[in-house]
């Protein structure tokens, strides 16, 4: 389910994961009649703003003592989704679709909300990577999303 459309506000690999996600709900919402379907990428987005506001700063410390991350602020004075930009997603995927969801109850959503939110990660992963946003493209395999 890759999603071709214009880009609504300018955008590069410099731009936060804030201002990405905006652009990709934004890109949603021109899809006409599927009002299902920016339900769904809301809530994809918030859920893993939420899980990059915690886990983010933490993640990027192990890359710190090897000094593969020039910048990583020792006092996290903002969000993470609003100081960093997409390269590190992928590599959250995981964790969001194995841990993270785990600890809330989806079921308001559809009748397998994980199925689609994996979905949603996918396609999101996949229209970050043809936006040049990262540079880890994902696979699936056995259920799980591997980078």
């Amino acid at each position: 389910m890759i999603i071709q459309y214009e880009k609504i506000f300018f955008f590069d690999a410099s731009t936060p994961i804030d201002i990405v996600m905006i652009n990709y709900i934004i890109m949603i919402k021109k899809i006409k009649d599927k009002s299902s379907l920016l339900d769904g990428a809301i809530i994809f987005c918030l859920l893993l703003r939420e899980f990059l506001n915690i886990t983010g700063y933490d993640y990027l410390q192990k890359y710190e003592k090897f000094n593969l991350l020039e910048e990583i602020e020792k006092t996290h004075n903002s969000l993470f989704t609003q100081k960093f930009v997409c390269e590190y997603i992928p590599e959250f995927i995981n964790d969001f679709l194995e841990i993270f969801l785990q600890l809330f109850n989806l079921d308001f959503y559809e009748i397998n909300p994980k199925d689609k939110l994996r979905e949603f990660c996918s396609n999101f992963c996949s229209w970050l990577h043809s936006n040049n946003l990262t540079n880890c493209k994902i696979v699936q395999l056995n259920e799980q999303i591997k980078i």
